[in-house]
């Protein structure tokens, strides 16, 4: 027997060498390491055995809390709008006709816009970005009727010229009503997580028509909303999905409730912040009249007018409290101002009182805890 066989492999020792180097935190080791002869190799060895850990180490991607860390610094959390924390999934629910498709395309353009003109929803926007809304339900008319009617409403600012070329840059509404959609088909899946890239926010609208699943099965739906988390990780966005209420919830007035959410309940359960919109019921009209001494600024017979959108579930921090909307001609959602609507008096949100900044900062920190 040679000393050539009873010497070890190049590749074995290049291995316990790597093992050697990996397992050392001596600066002054690695640096003399790297400028030996065969440092380059080592290097290279290294970052390939990292891609090999990282395919065959199912924790690779485990990350452990630093108490000491967390005793001292707060992460500063990026939200969409409060109570919507980005990189998780959200939905919108509600029964069929009440205005959800308009809601979210309402929140598309808040969101792609940086000026408070496009904001008829009078929610804090953070930060501006990119938004990708996917139809699987209605064309590109459609959309165009409903954006004309927005725009009609936000020509009233005489901010509208500007508003559109915000939207040019940062809106892109797809109409995939004739073309392949399911998210649990890998090359669906490629080809919006392609469209998610630089996305700030990402609309499903709805979402029975991107799946191919049952909609009832807790199993089943549970790939549907991983698949939606993965694209909202990877690219650290906001996903909000259209869904409807179940009819039985829907008739007992009950759609402000996590449980109203139609089909399976992992729906709800895995995704982060669920959303609602629903009519003013007679019930709800008598009670509004009551607190303001048998009085309304409009009839019972126009209370259908009127949504609540509300939070029925968050977890991402912050505070979402809900308010009242009320239709514009064309269908279109406004809050706050009375002039776009002609009711003369209250819209019945709770209006803004002036505060100091150190009682405005003590609320800050109490509702990002909430």
């Amino acid at each position: 027997m040679t000393n050539e066989t009873l010497l070890p492999s190049t590749s074995v020792m290049a291995d316990e060498r790597i093992e050697k180097l990996v397992g050392q935190s001596s600066q002054d080791s690695i640096v003399a390491v790297v400028g030996s002869e065969d440092g380059a190799k080592l290097i290279d060895g290294i970052k390939e055995k990292s891609k090999q850990n990282s395919k065959t180490d199912p924790w690779h991607a485990a990350k452990r809390l630093d108490h000491h860390l967390a005793k001292n610094e707060r992460p500063v959390l990026d939200f969409l709008f409060p109570g919507f924390r980005m990189g998780r999934v959200g939905g919108l629910v509600s029964a069929g006709g009440i205005g959800k498709s308009m809601l979210a395309l309402e929140l598309a353009v808040a969101v792609a816009c940086p000026l408070k003109e496009a904001n008829l929803l009078g929610i804090e926007i953070p930060k501006y970005g990119r938004v990708v809304y996917l139809s699987g339900e209605d064309d590109i008319e459609e959309f165009q009727t409903r954006l004309h009617n927005i725009h009609k409403v936000l020509d009233l600012s005489g901010k509208g010229d500007e508003i559109v070329e915000h939207l040019e840059k940062n809106l892109e509404i797809i109409d995939l009503e004739d073309s392949p959609r399911d998210f649990l088909d890998p090359q669906v899946f490629a080809k919006f997580s392609e469209w998610a890239k630089g996305c700030r926010l990402i609309i499903i609208d709805t979402l029975s028509m991107f799946h191919s699943a049952d909609e009832n099965s807790n199993t089943e739906m549970a790939k549907v909303v991983a698949r939606f988390k993965l694209i909202a990780k990877r690219y650290g966005c906001c996903l909000l999905f259209l869904h409807h209420t179940s009819k039985s919830m829907a008739i007992d007035g009950r759609q402000d409730e996590q449980q109203s959410t139609r089909g399976a309940s992992v729906l709800v359960d895995n995704s982060r912040f669920i959303c609602y919109l629903s009519g003013m019921s007679k019930q709800e009209y008598g009670r509004l009249k009551g607190e303001n001494n048998d009085s309304m600024p409009f009839q019972e017979s126009e209370r259908k007018k009127w949504v609540t959108f509300g939070a029925s579930k968050q977890n991402g921090g912050g505070h979402f409290d809900p308010f009242w909307l009320t239709r514009a001609e064309g269908g279109v959602l406004v809050r706050k101002d009375p002039k776009f609507w002609g009711v003369k008096g209250s819209d019945y949100t709770q209006q803004p009182t002036k505060i100091s900044g150190k009682e405005k900062k003590k609320q800050k920190v109490e509702r990002d805890f909430v």
